[in-house]
């Protein structure tokens, strides 16, 4: 790495200096340009393009018309290669017109060229008629004589540019008489033309006139022959996709062995069915769930290039095997084929990162190019006068510009001594003639003869003339002098400078060939190091390598052992199987034979009665026949017989015998069974009201004439022994001695004594139970929120912030639920570990699933708790695969649930509807979920709200200037049914939002330490009569212990005091402790949920949810002699853990026992 950073920096360096040279070189560049050369020669021929060539849009021609004259047209489109056709403009009057531009001859020879060498081919009707619909339209357009003129071609070298690129030429024309000829013109003489090259610096020198030849091509209808449309030159494509391919191939050779097994190191076999079937073998594309969980197997499983592990079979068909061989099909290939198509996917996914592994080979050997490149120096690209890989070449070219520079220089002082001299000579002359002329005049003045004056006259005229002449040439050799003196001192300005930026380029130059040897050392260097790694990593490769053949040959001893376990282990579950049957049917008789035995049965009784009635009378009967077949008496005789002892009412007559009973309803309904069997239904619903009555007037009556009533009814039970509860916030009821009975049927608690007396010992010990000096009776936790599928990973994942673990841990997660199994296995695993934690009641965020929410339904009401179950409802801002389609979507999945849970008339299990949060939800599913809520006349609510600082970001993000309360309010989710967790962050306009609309708080103090930035105050909750319940929130509280709730409640309770200690503006807070917690746990949980008068505490009529605690158990607790019951009962709270729970209690029935 640091030698890889030491490169990229060097290389910017040589960047940055390269741009500096290329900067400096083309400065010297435009210094140097000049005017292009003379154009030396040009070529003048007769043109033998057709005439159609010469015709684009805007030239003009002239057309000969109906009238048979001819006008000029301006061509506004041609179509030189198909129609043959033109649109033409008029220039007199602006008609637009369409002409054929070829004769109908020449136009049917060029379609019958273009059908003759291709052989011909069936066409469709639409093809035969839009080709006649073309015919017909081609055939509409006239055709008309035109014409533009004659053309020639000309052809010439392009000259030295000077280091400016030529941007044109001019073109000059001229006639016999020197004259310049442009534009539309007749000319009858013999045209010549020349031309010179143009560039930014100006035009440069022309060639000499050339005439033009005397045969000229003429440019009209006679000339045009049609055109083929040139073809497109595709080689240059051509040849950069097969250089692509080739080069692919060959890295895909260089890299083959990357693609091979790193244990048996195949790769070619003879057959493709046989290779993909050794791939499959050779390579899993996912790990098994029990490895998944090991982080130790998943991290080995992500760093290594296969996966060829725990797998059975891998590797055990041979490289020689074929599909089709003279003696049949080898049956290692017959498997390979039919596990070739059972394995199709596992298949596709391994050559997927096959393809994967090649293309990262390939942006591998991308890189090596690219850096290989980088560490390349390369000169910019040659420029005139400039040369950027030779010091010395351009020393030298400094050297000739700086003799230019003499040169020039010494021309320069020459030309001015020699201009010089010719002024000095004509000024010498012009005063001469002034002088000469002054006497002339002076002359003239004082002749006083007319012909010496004319004389004089003539001579000064002559003089004066002579004057101009000589004053015209200085006049011309001052400014011819002075223009080039000018140039020539420019010229010198101009090499000096551009000798003066020779000096920094040079050096330049050699700073850049200094840094491109150490480019080209250090990169040697580099490229040394890494071959040496390479050769360490090879080796550690193959002692690796070797590891793994190890490992495989462990494997294989570990699979048998496990072969063997597995079958030990399945003997153990068929005996456990068989003893768990006998003792059910154990269990049963028993309960039997206590049913009939304590608890009065009316038919066991009847029954018995029945079989005595029937012994007597056959006995009578048996009796009255010997003593018929004794007497031998007539029919007559035996009857009158039988009228006199009837009216005497002597003797045990069958007929008239009737058995009494002390069970009055039984000696009313001896012999009818059908009216006894509705005289005990009846008698059993009267009880059961009966009971509920007594029960309701117990309190009044006190606690031992509720239990004599209790004892009426079926079932009834007691608990004696140390009893807790907290029926109140911050008021703990601690009774050593205390009886709690309830009645096993209706589940509910029909008296609580909190001092047992003596009637109390009296109690049948079979309905009995007596707690140990250890044990204390805790009513059942109540956690009123818990995220289930996010049991699978509790524990973990606690390094992101709220928003980001959605998406990193949670949603995947969540999503993986839609597989039934999945979902059936950690349910059960999270209903085992709440009921062996004591919590009797839970509020459950399930997925966004129907059929597995409906799964955790029926598991909790199989497992005997008591659970508020919610489907998940979101549709936006989720991955795909997670969330609903749209926001019916969503509705119709959650009323689906509704209706199933209603269906089942369960006591037990409560449906929720259940939206995620706002930012998962669209407004328009919030009222949806609202409406569905009061269609069913009030259900259950729950979400988040003011969860976390991004959270509530997030809101503001998708609703400006609205928070999620009042979101949820205005879609009617607030109601006395609702209760929403965290509300860490609520104003105390939302808190008296909370508190009109009957809201409660699910208070999750464990997981808001790591996500709500912030902490939930419970006090001013309360004080503001909102209602507040404690929360796990697995998994984003770490633990599901209601126990280590209760702990952190204390601990947030705290932080809060400690916090406004140091604000002296804090108000007054009450002192917040483990029995306030325990409230919160039990009976501020019952209320939060509405259930305050269904469970919470031992109050009678209430449901007998319960735990028995033994502070004896787990080795966790150290109990003192000292401690009374209430030390005791905090140790637990504070030091306590599940395993001091030995039974759990939910409607009166244990669902959690330990042994």
């Amino acid at each position: 790495t640091k030698i890889f950073a030491e490169e990229q920096r060097l290389n910017a360096l040589v960047a940055g200096e390269r741009q500096e040279l290329h900067r400096q070189g083309l400065h010297l560049n435009a210094l140097q340009q000049q005017v292009p050369e003379v154009v030396v020669e040009i070529d003048v021929v007769k043109s033998s393009k057709s005439a159609l060539e010469f015709l684009v849009e805007g030239c003009f021609i002239e057309v000969e018309y109906d009238d048979e004259s001819w006008y000029q047209c301006q061509v506004l489109r041609v179509d030189p290669y198909d129609t043959l056709t033109a649109d033409v403009l008029y220039v007199d009057d602006e008609r637009r017109e369409t002409i054929r531009l070829v004769e109908a001859s020449a136009l049917d020879q060029k379609r019958f060229q273009r059908a003759a060498p291709s052989k011909p081919k069936a066409k469709s009707v639409a093809e035969i008629t839009a080709a006649a619909a073309v015919l017909a339209q081609a055939q509409e357009v006239p055709f008309r004589r035109w014409r533009a003129g004659c053309a020639v071609d000309i052809s010439w070298e392009p000259p030295l540019d000077n280091g400016a690129a030529i941007s044109g030429y001019v073109i000059e024309w001229q006639d016999d008489a020197d004259e310049s000829v442009a534009g539309k013109k007749i000319v009858s003489c013999t045209l010549r033309v020349r031309i010179a090259a143009e560039n930014k610096k100006g035009v440069g020198l022309a060639s000499v006139f050339t005439a033009l030849p005397a045969d000229l091509a003429d440019v009209s209808y006679l000339t045009a022959e049609p055109l083929t449309c040139p073809l497109v030159d595709t080689s240059r494509l051509e040849r950069d996709e097969r250089s692509t391919m080739e080069a692919e191939d060959r890295y895909s050779l260089e890299h083959r062995w990357r693609l091979t097994c790193t244990i048996c190191l195949e790769s070619q076999l003879s057959e493709r069915s046989a290779l993909r079937y050794h791939m499959w073998h050779c390579s899993i594309p996912k790990p098994m769930p029990e490895e998944q969980q090991s982080e130790l197997f998943m991290e080995i499983f992500n760093i290594s290039r296969q996966y060829c592990l725990r797998k059975p079979r891998r590797h055990t068909l041979s490289p020689q095997s074929t599909l089709n061989s003279e003696d049949g099909v080898d049956p290692a290939t017959a498997e390979a084929v039919f596990l070739e198509s059972k394995y199709q996917g596992a298949r596709v996914a391994w050559f997927a990162k096959a393809r994967e592994i090649h293309e990262t080979n390939l942006k591998a050997n991308a890189a090596a190019r690219r850096r290989e490149r980088e560490n390349r120096y390369e000169p910019p690209c040659e420029l005139f006068g400039v040369d950027f890989a030779s010091p010395e070449l351009n020393v030298a070219r400094r050297n000739a510009v700086l003799t230019a520079i003499g040169i020039l220089r010494s021309d320069l002082d020459a030309y001015v001594l020699e201009t010089n001299t010719q002024m000095g000579g004509l000024k010498l002359e012009e005063k001469e003639l002034l002088d000469y002329v002054a006497l002339k005049v002076k002359r003239m003045k004082t002749s006083k003869e007319e012909w010496q004056r004319q004389s004089l006259q003539r001579e000064k005229k002559k003089a004066t003339k002579s004057l101009g002449v000589v004053q015209e040439k200085v006049a011309t050799l001052t400014a011819e002098s002075t223009q080039r003196i000018e140039d020539m001192t420019a010229e010198i300005s101009r090499l000096t400078t551009i000798e003066k930026a020779f000096v920094p380029f040079t050096h330049q130059v050699i700073k850049m060939m200094r840094l491109s040897a150490l480019v080209s050392e250090t990169h040697a260097k580099s490229n040394a190091i890494l071959k040496s790694h390479r050769v360490i990593l090879t080796y550690f490769q193959e002692k690796l390598r070797k590891l793994q053949i190890r490992a495989q040959l462990e494997v294989d001893a570990l699979e048998a052992w496990d072969a063997m376990v597995e079958a030990r282990r399945k003997q153990l579950q068929a005996l456990k199987d068989e003893l768990r049957r006998l003792q059910l049917m154990h269990l049963a008789e028993m309960q039997s034979y206590k049913q009939k035995r304590d608890e009065g049965d009316e038919m066991f009784e009847l029954k018995k009665l029945r079989e005595q009635q029937i012994r007597i009378v056959t006995r009578q009967e048996r009796a009255a026949q010997a003593l018929l077949a004794s007497r031998k008496q007539t029919r007559v005789q035996e009857a009158e017989e039988a009228v006199g002892s009837a009216a005497s009412g002597d003797g045990d007559n069958g007929a008239s015998f009737e058995l009494t009973t002390t069970v009055k309803s039984l000696a009313i309904v001896n012999h009818d069974l059908v009216l006894h069997e509705r005289f005990v239904k009846g008698k059993s619903a009267d009880a059961e009201y009966l009971q509920d009555a007594e029960v309701g007037a117990g309190n009044a009556r006190g606690g031992n004439n509720n239990r004599k009533l209790a004892e009426k009814g079926k079932g009834i039970h007691h608990i004696r022994g140390t009893v807790v509860h907290a029926p109140s916030l911050g008021h703990l009821a601690l009774f050593p001695d205390a009886v709690v009975t309830f009645d096993r049927v209706s589940g509910r608690i029909v008296s609580f004594d909190s001092a047992a007396g003596t009637s109390h010992d009296e109690l049948p010990p079979t309905s009995v139970t007596r707690l140990s000096q250890h044990q204390m009776l805790l009513p059942g936790f109540v956690d009123t929120h818990v995220h289930a599928p996010q049991f699978m990973f509790a524990g973990t994942a606690t390094d992101a912030p709220l928003m980001q673990w959605l998406d990193k841990y949670t949603f995947p997660v969540e999503a993986a639920f839609a597989d039934l199994a999945v979902a059936r296995e950690w349910y059960t695993k999270l209903l085992d570990r709440l009921l062996r934690e004591g919590v009797t009641t839970a509020q459950y965020f399930a997925t966004t699933h129907v059929a597995a929410t409906k799964l955790l339904a029926d598991l909790v009401e199989a497992r005997g708790q008591r659970g508020f179950v919610g489907l998940v409802s979101m549709d936006r801002n989720a991955p795909a695969d997670y969330k609903s389609p749209s926001a019916q979507h969503a509705l119709a999945d959650a009323e689906e649930f509704v209706q199933y849970a209603l269906a089942k008339q369960s006591a037990l299990v409560v449906p929720v509807l259940t939206p995620r949060f706002v930012p998962t939800c669209s407004p328009e599913l919030l009222r949806g979920l609202g409406a569905l809520a009061a269609k069913y006349g009030g259900l259950h609510i729950q979400s988040h709200a003011a969860e976390s600082r991004d959270e509530e970001a997030f809101v503001e993000q998708l609703h400006p200037g609205r928070r999620d309360t009042a979101l949820f309010q205005d879609a009617q989710l607030l109601t006395p049914r609702t209760c929403m967790a965290h509300a860490v962050h609520l104003t105390d306009d939302e808190v008296a939002v909370f508190q009109r609309t009957g809201t409660s708080i699910a208070h999750c103090p464990l997981s808001n330490f790591y996500f709500a930035n912030g902490f939930l105050d419970v006090d001013r909750m309360l004080a503001s009569g909102v209602a507040v319940g404690l929360g796990t929130d697995i998994a984003g509280g770490y633990s599901p212990s209601m126990l280590r709730a209760i702990q952190t409640s204390v601990l947030t309770a705290k932080a809060l005091e400690i916090r406004d200690a140091a604000a002296e503006s804090a108000r007054p807070r009450r002192q917040f402790d483990y029995k306030d917690a325990f409230w919160l746990a039990t009976m501020g949980g019952a209320t939060a949920l509405g259930l305050e008068n269904v469970t919470g505490s031992f109050e009678v009529g209430k449901y007998f949810d319960a735990i028995v605690a033994d502070v004896s158990r787990g080795g966790t607790l150290d109990i003192a002699g000292r401690d009374s019951a209430t030390d005791v009962f905090q140790k637990l709270i504070h030091n306590g853990d599940n395993r001091n729970f030995v039974q759990v209690f939910v409607n009166g029935r244990v669902v959690h026992h330990e042994s």
